[in-house]
């Protein structure tokens, strides 16, 4: 097999909407595999911040404080990774990015504070502090099946929360699906994850194993999916990266 004696890939990240499993996958792909998981970032901190906003105002400090916890999550990677830990990760380094993206196609340009989140991955980008991971894995299922995990599980999936996720979540399949995956050839596999545990566990070790020989994610990269997540201009803004 072309890929049998190619170097394991650093950072394999698992994305799809709330609720169709990645928090499962990811220990059971740990345990089958010996890679270190990395959990979301808002589940990594003692006192996550709240996801529920009343005015732009509030959004924008929501975000800016995620995209924070984003950036401290890269530099662990980072770390990890000098010390040749392979890393599973609960979503890539961009989920600020892709919701606030969705939020402002599902609830309007007045929500908009995705150029800012934009502004702030590409200046981290530049200096080397922010980046992508070697590959993602979009889990897709159903959302009949999805409502019904999140059901199962109220406790991770507020019911307040689980709409608007819900609604977000389907935006954000095709900044993956479609976007991501044109933007970055070959580090974008989808797996569809509506069976039991373990055989959407071995779906995606069959992905992984099955992954192209792909280079270190380069600065281009990077910029790639940037651009890739800007989504369509409004009046008056010349480039995606344009207020960076």
């Amino acid at each position: 097999m072309a890929n049998a004696t190619r170097p394991p890939l650093a950072w394999v990240a698992l994305e799809g909407p709330s609720g169709v499993g990645k928090t499962t996958l990811l220990r059971a792909l740990a345990r089958q595999t010996g890679r270190t998981a990395m959990v979301e970032a808002i589940d990594g901190v003692t006192h996550p911040p709240s996801l529920e906003f009343r005015s732009r105002r509030e959004l924008r400090a929501i975000e800016r404080a995620l995209v924070r916890l984003e950036l401290a999550r890269h530099a662990d990677a980072v770390r990890r990774s000098a010390d040749h830990e392979l890393l599973l990760l609960d979503t890539g380094f961009a989920g600020p990015l892709t919701y606030s993206r969705g939020l402002d196609e599902l609830l309007g340009p007045q929500w908009d504070v995705r150029h800012e989140i934009l502004s702030m991955f590409a200046s981290e980008l530049a200096i080397g502090r922010w980046g992508i991971p070697d590959l993602t894995i979009y889990l897709d299922a159903p959302p009949d099946v999805i409502a019904r995990r999140v059901r199962g599980s109220p406790a991770a999936h507020p019911q307040a929360l689980a709409e608007r996720h819900a609604r977000v979540g389907a935006l954000e399949k095709r900044y993956w699906t479609e976007d991501l995956a044109s933007a970055l050839p070959g580090r974008v596999v989808v797996v569809p994850v509506d069976g039991p545990p373990g055989r959407a566990a071995q779906r995606v070790l069959a992905a992984i194993r099955g992954a192209p020989a792909l280079p270190t994610p380069s600065v281009e990269d990077g910029q790639a999916a940037l651009t890739a997540l800007g989504g369509p201009l409004r009046r008056g803004r010349s480039t995606v990266l344009g207020n960076c």
